[in-house]
């Protein structure tokens, strides 16, 4: 017992994590998944379609915030 113990503490486990995916690859998935959740196609994300996001994505709402968006943007709204 006391070596299979040992052998734990002095070998690392053995796994391999996937790749990374390439920037290009990366910009298409999140584009996607901005165009799924921009329900008014407008281009933006508001407050309703970023909490959709967030709950489909980590099963927990969005924490609210106090805005710190240039004036230039519309408040409640994110871009891509």
């Amino acid at each position: 017992m006391i070596s299979s113990i040992l052998h734990l503490l002095t070998h690392s486990p053995h796994f391999s994590l996937p790749p990374p995916l390439p920037p290009s690859q990366l910009k298409r998935v999140l584009a996607r998944a901005f165009r799924i959740f921009d329900d008014d196609h407008d281009g933006l994300l508001n407050d309703k379609e970023l909490d959709a996001l967030q709950q489909h994505c980590f099963k927990s709402h969005l924490q609210v915030r106090p805005p710190s968006l240039p004036p230039s943007l519309p408040l409640h709204s994110l871009t891509l």
